[in-house]
């Protein structure tokens, strides 16, 4: 609630103010942000919660947001403020997708962890860094596996820190999406707008090519070889830190809640356990390297590299093969790094 009140001071002295005009003290309670698409939940889900008054639905407090390129997750308008994840579930592909409380439970251990070993691994923090997401919430989750009968996976909030406030003054912050975007000016891929602004020949595009993926498969699989921790870097969760020519500096990665999947052997190897703190479902623990792995596969090369590279061999003319062996000698690289 202290953080809350900190983070978000307009928003709670008028929670506060709404809660005693109705009657209720604010310490009987914690601010629970809604999605406006949620409020048809309150009534159908919480009817016995709200009955016992164990939820108080506050009219007229809201904290003034826009959309992010996911649809739950919210980027309050006031600068520098966390984003914040809410469970909206949807189902736009085969899957329902849910916000379950165990990812919930999560995001703010596997915050400490992640920023823990880059603050050990400086090379690898120059690199590669994440999004912490310092504060969750869901409520009683007793009936966790009656999934469409547990209200925990309708009302549960998680806070992503602003990933602006995490870049310095003489970086640029640009989403990974945005590359592949079709830029208005030359109605090709965007990253070959920085190209081109460096009046790019094939030489030269592949020494970009060879540093970009150095620094992208240096940082995200290095996190995975050296403690066993795979990020879910695609698309819509990496950012790229860039200096003013465009050169990546590192990349900055958030979903951790989401996406993050652990080879616990190689964690424990390294002195990290976190077993213990997590939800009893234990989400993203896993006992083998497949799963992981097949999350770097999946995420940094299908999503991220190997789309560029077929971008770079069309315009540049470079060979994908090619481009491919560089990929695979970094890879190799980094594993002997800290195997050896």
């Amino acid at each position: 609630k202290d953080w809350f009140a900190s983070t978000f001071p307009l928003a709670y002295d008028s929670w506060c103010l709404a809660l005693a005009s109705e009657g209720y003290s604010p310490e009987d309670y914690f601010p629970f942000p809604m999605h406006p698409f949620q409020q048809t939940y309150l009534a159908e889900k919480f009817s016995v919660y709200l009955e016992n008054k164990l939820i108080v639905e506050v009219k007229d407090v809201s904290i003034p947001s826009q959309a992010t390129m996911s649809t739950r997750t919210v980027m309050p308008l006031k600068a520098g403020s966390p984003h914040i994840k809410l469970p909206l579930n949807i189902q736009t592909t085969s899957m329902r997708r849910t916000h379950s409380p165990p990812r919930v439970h999560a995001g703010p251990i596997l915050s400490r962890l992640i920023s823990e070993i880059l603050e050990e691994d400086e090379s690898l923090a120059s690199l590669v860094r994440v999004m912490p997401e310092p504060l969750g919430m869901y409520i009683d989750d007793s009936d966790y596996y009656l999934q469409s009968q547990n209200p925990s996976y309708f009302l549960n909030i998680l806070y992503r820190t602003n990933p602006c406030t995490l870049v310095s003054d003489n970086e640029y912050y640009l989403p990974l999406s945005a590359l592949f975007e079709v830029s208005p000016f030359t109605h090709k891929p965007f990253i070959l707008d920085i190209l081109a602004a460096r009046q790019a020949n094939s030489e030269m595009a592949l020494e970009y090519f060879q540093a970009y993926a150095w620094t992208v498969i240096r940082g995200q699989v290095g996190l995975y070889a050296g403690y066993g921790i795979a990020l879910e870097a695609h698309q819509q969760n990496t950012a790229l830190i860039m200096d003013e020519e465009g050169n990546l500096l590192r990349t900055l990665v958030g979903d951790l809640a989401g996406g993050v999947e652990i080879y616990e052997a190689i964690l424990n190897m390294n002195g990290y356990s976190i077993r213990e703190e997590l939800h009893p479902v234990h989400k993203h623990l896993f006992s083998e390297g497949e799963t992981p792995e097949q999350q770097i596969l999946h995420t940094t090369f299908h999503y991220h590299l190997w789309p560029m590279a077929f971008i770079f061999s069309e315009e540049f003319g470079l060979e994908v093969g090619e481009l491919m062996k560089m990929m695979r000698k970094m890879v190799e690289r980094t594993i002997h790094h800290y195997v050896n």
